[in-house]
């Protein structure tokens, strides 16, 4: 049974994790908000589609686009050792462009902390620096 995340919880998980990513989300958790998603899934269920999104993302140039490849490897790595673990996303939200996605099993671990940009909370021209595309 799922039972609410507080934010300290959220904070102590990441500095543990040893991600990547893991200091950059804590200190916009510092400042920010989170949600935890409600919707279970495994780590089996999502492997296949972030394997899918890594070898997109390697096609990319942009400074964004290599630092999510590597977030993006460091959980797809982390999944295969996890099959059939039970997990669901936290979501940080920043005021900012960039926002995070952590994928952490039930019984408390993190796998992935990904940098996540919106296509919708940018320029165009911005979109196309963070992913290395010719203006």
């Amino acid at each position: 049974m799922h039972r609410t995340m507080t934010r300290e919880e959220v904070l102590a998980a990441l500095f543990l994790s040893g991600l990547r990513e893991a200091d950059t989300a804590g200190h916009l958790l510092r400042e920010d908000e989170f949600e935890v998603s409600s919707h279970v899934s495994t780590c089996d269920t999502l492997l296949d589609t972030y394997q899918l999104r890594l070898n997109h993302i390697r096609t990319q140039s942009g400074a964004h686009a290599l630092r999510l490849a590597e977030a993006t490897s460091e959980l797809v790595e982390n999944l295969k050792c996890n099959g059939e673990q039970p997990g669901r996303w936290v979501v940080i939200k920043g005021v900012q462009e960039s926002k995070f996605l952590v994928w952490r099993l039930e019984q408390g671990q993190l796998l992935g902390c990904l940098p996540v940009v919106s296509q919708l909370d940018v320029s165009s021209d911005r979109w196309k620096e963070l992913w290395g595309q010719d203006a």
